[in-house]
């Protein structure tokens, strides 16, 4: 059974731009437990801060913010937001979305039934942050386009049609999201590397480091392994033992006090560890060199 759900239609002066938000929707399936979908763009002239929400149960909405800023809070965490970013109001995670106060907050939203939300995030999106960040880009805005024309018409053959396009949105939505997570957790790893490369005393706690990248220990370990070809602590390791190389052949300094500066309580352990990466002892490589 299919019914047009609703349709608001108002005017709103927006600067010196006048903009037409419309509220489409389906309620469709059974009678006891209806489906929905939706479509919309919803300016808030007055932004203020919004209180605790929380989804119906049976639906997920998307907003894609066109224009404007604010940040984004639950339980977990708060984030900041702005144009570009894919916002998801998950069913039953209570929420607050706090625009700014310079009356910019423009968004275009969809709201789909909750079950094929799970199926999405079942098929590889991931709802582990409500925030995507995504960027403003004219392919999302026409499938946008399109669903909220497939749902405008209110016929029921094309809610098919509409579901797809939903996809449609998401999946890109999510794949531009990664584009830009890999090039910023690229540029971290980098400056992470950076940043190993001066610890030749070992002071810096990796998991420590892996935590404030967001990241868990194994995770950082390995997305260092595939962007360096080394674990970050071999890659410390090896930097270490350069270093040392560097004072046994530039400097009179003795073994001992190059074992402090490079983070070793004592100049045994710091020969054994040099000469499994140098194939010869501190003393043996000053001398050859």
């Amino acid at each position: 059974m299919v019914k047009i759900a609703f349709l608001v239609n108002l005017n709103v002066l927006f600067g010196n731009d006048m903009i037409n938000p419309v509220h489409h929707g389906f309620t469709f399936g059974p009678d006891d437990t209806p489906l929905e979908i939706a479509t919309g763009i919803l300016h808030k002239p007055k932004l203020k801060r919004s209180g605790i929400l929380q989804c119906r149960e049976n639906c997920c909405i998307v907003i894609y913010l066109v224009r404007g800023e604010g940040t984004y809070r639950d339980g977990l965490r708060t984030l900041s937001v702005k144009a570009g970013d894919v916002i998801l109001r998950i069913p039953e995670v209570k929420h607050e979305i706090t625009p700014t106060s310079n009356g910019q907050w423009v968004e275009r939203y969809i709201m789909l039934p909750r079950t094929y939300w799970e199926g999405l995030v079942q098929a590889g999106i991931s709802a582990q942050t409500p925030v995507w960040k995504v960027g403003l880009h004219k392919p999302l805005l026409e499938i946008w386009q399109k669903l909220d024309e497939c749902v405008a018409q209110h016929e029921p053959s094309r809610i098919p049609e509409a579901l797809l396009l939903a996809q449609q949105f998401l999946v890109r939505a999510w794949e531009y999201s990664r584009e830009i997570n890999d090039d910023v957790q690229k540029q971290l790893l980098h400056r992470v590397c950076k940043t190993l490369s001066w610890d030749t005393d070992a002071s810096l706690s990796l998991p420590d480091i892996a935590e404030e990248l967001g990241m868990g220990y194994e995770h950082f370990r390995k997305c260092f392994r595939q962007e360096f070809g080394v674990a970050p602590g071999k890659y410390r390791q090896r930097v270490r033992m350069q270093r040392a190389q560097c004072l046994l052949i530039t400097s009179e300094v003795t073994v001992k006090e190059i074992a402090a500066q490079m983070g070793y309580s004592d100049a045994f352990t710091f020969s054994k560890e040099f000469k499994r990466y140098a194939g010869m002892s501190p003393l043996t490589y000053r001398q050859e060199n």
